[in-house]
């Protein structure tokens, strides 16, 4: 009989073994005998849930201590890293390099039946002269604990699918039936039927999905008449197939914002990719909504399953993960973005398998620290089709609203009629792909594209429920900063109703990381729109937040500063709170632990400034104001609390002057009423303020300008005109004439000494005639900050007798067809001069294109009505009445006819008369300044 030899034995053992050890970690390992050149395995590659991949890989096996003698020794511990392995030729290591499948070299000790394991590739192969060696590293072995690593290496040599070339026609064929769903939702233009080959051919279930995907309304429509077997939405529901109900559920929640139907579609899936795929888009839907836990609950049930397809079941995780990440769980978000990142090992090929492990990359990337944040990896894993594809929607877009602003802008029309807003739905279609994909950061950045036009445009259109559908879309997204901005414009002019159902939205849904700095800057801005009971829970949420700010920070994991942001908010909210909020505020600041940081203690004092001076008479509420006096040592806020005692207490008034007479500019700050100062304090602000005048002259001089908290020349010229025997005209002529100091710094200036002229002495008068004189609109200066200095020095002029008669209706001429600070400015003149000719000018600049100065003409007509009552200017009462229309839709406008006629010197029955409209204002500030004018008045 025959024998073998030992070197025959002992590779077959090897070879056996190292198979068994793939079978340990569910791999499928198949003998290559028949055709072995180099390849004693081929091995198919599962991962840790049991799924085959489709992938293959070429192991060599060499067993035996013979592979073991040449080991690798680390330096500094002496313990052995590897071992060498070598050939005295190259080929075989040629073929494994070039060989289409990857080639895994292995070394088994037939003793400790361990396998040890390198992918073999050009750049670890190391040429020896005569042939060639690889390390094989003592840390890789056929286990468990490196399927990763192992499938790392099967997913290398697969081939990527080209798609260039595809915008045409690809259709769900060239798809493999469970993955056409997927591809209908997030890469809908390799199923959508193109543009242009019309709509002759009945469309598919999966045709008109991507068609709804990619935001393609009106082509689903025509579809729709044309073909008696294309249903509508509302028909698809009682549908036989699977995917037009799906169809129909999805076009009524994105078109007509019936969610009810899509939730139903994930019980009645009958294939794991079609619940999925309905689970996904629900979560959406429910996200959008900011209903956070149902969206949790539907994916953890659906991850709980563990049927979906490796693709399904990562684009799962990556929802779950952003959705974690919103909720606050930091680590969960982490753990299902790293584990999707696994299940998409060898999907190079996918196209939505590479978008969804973008979005797991970038919540990687997002929720890391700022010193572990892996920029390439980010940057080159968002680089997908996908992203691409979804580029070129927004740029359409954007391209289609830049013609139509273009178009406007020249003249051509405002609006064309249009078959189809192309402009929103190419938005709309970008922003519902980053939803599905899972790109949060993307989603938030086109959502807030999509609502900042779907406001504009609605705002253009007068459609105020398209308008409040888009700002709190804006508020969801998460661009604060834009938020901001649209809040305070519609605030400042209205229409106000757009506002109204937002701090509904707030109080109903939990906060997310996303929404959690745009509903504070809600409360910070429009917090005066509220009513009461709305405010006064704002308010609590505020101050809960505020005395366990660690609860609030873990839950909302914020990228903002609490301690600063949610006093400003609550210091907002306080005009329209009750009584019983503002004693409540109180009581949090007696009772929280001493502010010293400059940042929280100027936030409180914001929040003290705006308590309502009323709701302090409670005994408990001096008693807590007095021990916050007394604790928060702060000036930021201990001179604010002194201010508020000081409206009722003398011996707090007496300490803020006597801090004000030593030189604090914190007091003087919060002394707000420079008319008050007693003749101590005067002199001490007046040094005070001359020094910081003398400084902003000096740094100027130096070409270095800083913003300060106080306005040093417009205070100091109000005090020296209360009080001539300390005045400092020749500094503040000196401040006033220096051209290297910018204009609008100077502004108030100009404004204290007109208010004042009268009562200037006569040289002083004439200076300032003509320092007027001199830097009149003729002689502009630019401003390097705020507003420029306008038509103030015209004001100026007027009220110091240097310009009157038809030189000052030519200066008014010129100033009026001027900016938009000269054309507010001019409005104010014309108030004071009350020329009957201004009156027609007044009403018609009601009508001006910037809100400034519709503004302005309203507080121009409202002062005018108020002081003329005896002798009544039909166009003014006309005008006046126009201004109130304004006013009933916007905050500004109300505001400046309240104060106007708060300061007038009108009868109590012209002052309610003129404000009675404004009473039921939805402003709490603004009923707060009319309830103080008629109370002024009676």
């Amino acid at each position: 009989m025959g024998r073998a030899t030992v070197e025959e034995q002992t590779g077959t053992i090897g070879a056996s073994e190292v198979a068994g050890n793939f079978e340990r970690i569910n791999w499928g390992p198949v003998p290559n005998s028949y055709h072995d050149l180099g390849t004693d395995l081929l091995v198919q590659a599962r991962d840790a849930r049991l799924f085959d991949r489709g992938l293959l890989v070429g192991v060599q096996v060499k067993g035996g201590p013979s592979f073991f003698k040449e080991a690798e020794m680390d330096p500094e511990t002496g313990e052995v890293i590897g071992w060498w392995y070598r050939e005295g030729g190259v080929h075989h290591f040629e073929d494994w390099v070039c060989h289409d499948l990857p080639h895994l070299l292995v070394l088994h000790d037939l003793d400790t039946r361990v396998s040890y394991w390198k992918h073999v590739t050009s750049d670890q192969v190391v040429t020896t002269g005569k042939g060639a060696k690889i390390l094989v590293p003592r840390s890789q072995t056929i286990d468990k604990g490196h399927i990763d690593d192992l499938l790392e290496v099967a997913a290398s040599r697969r081939a990527r699918i080209s798609h260039e070339g595809s915008l045409w026609a690809q259709g769900a064929d060239a798809i493999s039936p469970a993955r056409r769903l997927r591809y209908a939702l997030i890469a809908s233009r390799i199923i959508a039927p193109h543009r242009n080959a019309g709509h002759e051919q009945a469309i598919t279930s999966l045709e008109a999905i991507s068609l709804l995907a990619e935001g393609r309304i009106r082509d689903l429509d025509i579809f729709t008449d044309k073909h008696g077997s294309v249903p509508s939405p509302s028909e698809c529901l009682t549908s036989r197939d699977w995917l037009w109900k799906f169809y129909g559920a999805l076009h009524l929640a994105l078109v007509d914002q019936d969610t009810s139907h899509v939730q139903e579609r994930v019980s009645d899936a009958h294939s794991h990719e079609h619940r999925s795929a309905a689970c996904i888009a629900s979560v959406c839907l429910l996200m959008d909504a900011e209903e956070h836990e149902k969206a949790n609950e539907l994916l953890r049930e659906e991850i709980d399953r563990d049927d979906a397809s490796p693709i399904d079941f990562a684009w799962l995780l990556a929802q779950r993960g952003r959705l974690r990440a919103e909720m606050g769980d930091v680590d969960g978000a982490r753990g299902d973005a790293a584990r999707a990142q696994r299940e998409l090992i060898g999907e190079s090929g996918d196209i939505t398998a590479t978008a969804v492990k973008a979005a797991a990359t970038s919540l990687l990337f997002d929720t890391a620290p700022w010193g572990n944040k892996n920029l390439k990896e980010s940057a080159a894993a968002n680089d997908t089709t996908i992203s691409w594809w979804r580029s070129r929607s927004t740029a359409t877009g954007l391209s289609e609203f830049f013609d139509d602003s273009f178009r406007e802008w020249a003249g051509g029309g405002s609006r064309l009629t249009k078959f189809e807003d192309i402009a929103n739905n190419r938005l709309f279609s970008a922003r519902l792909n980053a939803d599905l994909v899972g790109e949060h950061g993307v989603w938030r950045s086109l959502s807030s594209l999509s609502a900042r036009h779907t406001l504009m445009d609605g705002i253009g259109a007068n459609d105020d429920s398209r308008s409040a559908v888009a700002i709190n879309d804006l508020r969801r997204c998460g661009d604060a900063g834009a938020f901001e901005k649209a809040l305070a414009r519609i605030r400042r002019t209205g229409p106000l109703a757009v506002l109204r159902d937002v701090p509904a939205q707030i109080e109903a849904h939990g906060w997310t990381h996303t929404t959690a700095r745009s509903n504070l800057a809600f409360w910070e801005v429009c917090g005066d729109l509220l009513d009461a009971d709305q405010s006064d829970w704002a308010v609590q949420y505020c101050l809960d937040i505020l005395e366990d700010g660690d609860a609030f920070s873990k839950r909302i994991n914020p990228t903002f500063r609490i301690n600063h942001y949610v006093p400003r908010a609550i210091s907002s909210l306080l005009s329209s709170c009750s009584d019983e909020i503002h004693r409540h505020v109180v009581s949090f600041l007696a009772n929280s632990l001493p502010v010293t940081d400059v940042m929280t203690a100027s936030a409180y004092g914001r929040v003290i400034a705006g308590l309502r001076l009323t709701a302090m008479d409670d005994q408990m509420a001096q008693q807590n104001l007095k021990h916050a006096h007394e604790v928060q040592q702060h000036p930021k806020i201990n001179f604010p609390v002194a201010r508020v005692l000081a409206s009722a207490n003398e011996e707090y008034k007496g300490r803020l002057l006597s801090a004000i007479s030593s030189g604090n500019i914190d007091a003087l700050i919060a002394l707000q009423d420079l008319s008050e100062l007693d003749s101590a304090a005067a002199a001490a602000s007046s040094k005070l303020l001359k020094g910081k005048l003398e400084k902003i002259i000096q740094d100027a001089q130096q070409g270095s300008h800083s913003l300060y908290e106080l306005d040093a020349g417009g205070c100091l010229a109000l005090i020296s005109a209360l009080h001539p025997e300390i005045a400092e005209w020749e500094l503040i002529e000196r401040f006033m004439i220096d051209e290297k100091i910018p204009a609008d710094a100077k502004r108030q200036t100009f404004i204290s000494v007109a208010h004042y002229a009268s009562a200037l002495p006569q040289d002083v008068k004439e200076k300032m005639r003509d320092i007027a004189a001199s830097v009149s609109p003729g002689n502009p200066v630019d401003p390097l900050f705020g507003p420029p200095v306008g038509a103030v020095p015209v004001f100026l002029l007027a009220v110091t007798g240097g310009i009157s008669g038809d030189a000052l209706d030519s200066v008014l001429a010129q100033l009026l067809v001027g900016s938009v600070q000269e054309r507010c400015d001019a409005a104010a003149i014309m108030s004071i001069l009350r020329k009957p000719d201004y009156a027609l000018t007044l009403a018609v600049l009601l009508k001006d294109a910037d809100a400034y100065v519709r503004i302005s003409a309203a507080g121009a007509l409202a002062t005018w009505a108020a002081e003329s009552d005896d002798q009544p200017n039909p166009v003014i009462s006309q005008g006046f009445e126009r201004a109130l229309k304004l006013a009933s839709t916007g905050f500004q406008v109300a505001l400046a006819i309240a104060n106007a006629v708060a300061h007038s010197s009108a009868s109590s029955d012209t002052t309610a008369r003129l404000l009675q409209p404004l009473q039921e204002h939805p402003s709490a500030i603004v009923r707060e300044r009319v309830s103080a004018a008629l109370a002024k008045g009676s």
